[in-house]
């Protein structure tokens, strides 16, 4: 019976109808005895499934006498009808709390190592309960290459630093640069630009210090095709947006925004055209934008003329740019600054 079509369906009628079940198969085999307790499990997937409007109020309560009925069943039906996935899928922490707490160590970890990327997607105290109650150590070191990677590029796109560090532990440097630099079905350097896009800074400082170990630091940062920076400023993250000026080599700005430098390509100026289509395109709906101004005012954009008027139109430039810049310049060029004032400071704003 399916609650989601049923209008008349009434959860004391229900309840009724588990509490003559459970009496019935009382004096049933243990094997004989889930049988006659498919619909009514069924019936719970279904309300499951309803996103928060679940109908039987009641069904925490009713697992529970299932599984008091069925005794040392219970990791069967568990696993048989996938009541783990359902949960996971429907939001339902309280309800996988439950059910994976009945598994045994062996069919929990079995569980955890399928449902990983599900709890990932779709839900993530989910997948937080799992990392207290499994040895994901265990779960990490066995996961499908396929899988570690998918989960792998999740966790960096929600931030996840801890599950980021655990699919890199048992890995060798080569294959921690191989799964940081791997490739999502678009054949962008996912990981990175998911955690550029997301302002997730934890996670990027965490891959580019992985990058930067065998040399590939520029690699993630500057994806052709695909630059990280282009979603750190559209989606207004100054952290990231800080963390690419200051780890990126100069070469990339130049490259990239430069079009008077030698290795500017048709690729990279395509790259640079939808970085401005972006950027004006959040300056236009929000003028106070902070990812931009934290760029346009490091020094490396700065002091190149070619690469800010590259990326914005004199009216942008105008708009956004401090306006006494012009004036402390010349201030600065006619009154020289101390020799304190002239020691380096490290670029404090750039970090910030």
């Amino acid at each position: 019976m399916g609650v989601a079509a049923s209008v008349q369906f009434s959860e004391a009628k229900f309840t009724q109808q588990v509490e003559d079940t459970l009496k019935s198969i009382r004096s049933l085999d243990k094997s004989e005895r889930i049988t006659p307790l498919k619909g009514i499990i069924e019936t719970l997937q279904n309300d499951m499934q309803l996103e928060g409007n679940n109908i039987i109020k009641s069904d925490l309560a009713v697992w529970r006498q299932i599984f008091e009925a069925v005794e040392d069943l219970d990791q069967d039906i568990i696993k048989d009808f996938g009541l783990c996935h359902d949960a996971i899928a429907s939001e339902r922490v309280d309800l996988f709390k439950f059910f994976a707490g009945r598994l045994n160590q062996t069919n929990l970890q079995e569980m955890v190592k399928s449902e990983l990327s599900d709890a990932i997607d779709y839900c993530m105290p989910a997948f937080d309960h799992m990392c207290e109650i499994a040895n994901m150590a265990e779960i990490t070191r066995d996961l499908d290459p396929d899988k570690r990677k998918y989960a792998f590029h999740s966790a960096a796109m929600r931030g996840n630093l801890p599950m980021v560090n655990l699919l890199l532990y048992d890995l060798d440097p080569e294959q921690q640069i191989a799964l940081v630099k791997s490739e999502n079905s678009s054949g962008q350097c996912a990981a990175f630009r998911f955690a550029a896009n997301s302002g997730h800074n934890d996670v990027a400082v965490r891959l580019l210090e992985v990058a930067s170990t065998q040399g590939d630091r520029d690699d993630i940062i500057s994806t052709e095709g695909h630059y990280p920076l282009e979603y750190a400023l559209g989606s207004n993250h100054p952290g990231i947006v800080a963390l690419i000026l200051d780890k990126a080599s100069p070469a990339i700005f130049e490259e990239m925004f430069d079009p008077t430098n030698a290795n500017y390509s048709p690729e990279r100026a395509a790259i640079a055209a939808r970085i401005r289509e972006s950027v004006q395109d959040r300056l236009e709906r929000s003028p106070e934008n902070e990812a931009v101004r934290r760029f346009i005012s490091s020094s490396r954009v700065a002091s190149n003329p070619q690469i800010l008027n590259n990326l914005f139109d004199s009216t942008t430039l105008a708009r956004i740019q401090p306006k006494d810049t012009n004036a402390e310049r010349a201030n600065s060029a006619s009154h020289p600054k101390s020799a304190s004032q002239l020691s380096p400071r490290n670029n404090q704003n750039e970090h910030n």
